[in-house]
């Protein structure tokens, strides 16, 4: 399956407040993903001993654009990432945002990609838990196979 890493963002995503991820992706890379497949979401690189902590299902096919809606605000998760005052690359969400707007004034373009959850692992139902969220895709029947391994 192939994969994200979501690093700083990786609490909102599973905790449900993240929906939407832009990336510097070379095109030859993006192009390998479709609208409904399935994607690893991982707290960082796999490379570096990240650990996948959901299974994603892409809404729509990554697009390469400028643009940059208010609604990704709270997509991207910051909106939630702020309320928390965590930091995106060691900075307030803001402030990313902001290079991100100025950026797309000057045409700077990003692959953006949409997802869903469709499941969380135990790991990251662990963070979710951690960062007192009510976790997006947790177990509601009490069995495992809403998680994914």
């Amino acid at each position: 399956m192939i994969a994200i890493a979501f690093a700083w963002t990786t609490p909102a995503l599973v905790t449900g407040n993240k929906t939407c991820t832009r990336r510097d992706w070379k095109e030859t890379h993006a192009r390998r993903f479709r609208r409904g497949d399935l994607v690893a979401a991982y707290d960082r690189q796999p490379r570096h001993g990240g650990r996948q902590v959901a299974t994603l299902r892409l809404t729509a096919t990554p697009v390469y654009s400028s643009e940059l809606p208010e609604e990704d605000w709270e997509r991207e998760g910051f909106r939630w990432l702020s309320e928390k005052g965590a930091r995106v690359q060691g900075h307030p969400p803001e402030v990313i945002w902001r290079a991100w707007k100025i950026g797309a004034v000057h045409g700077e373009k990003w692959w953006v990609v949409r997802f869903s959850v469709e499941s969380l692992t135990d790991s990251g139902l662990d963070i979710a838990l951690q960062h007192g969220g009510t976790p997006f895709g947790a177990v509601t029947g009490g069995g495992p196979s809403s998680l994914s391994d």
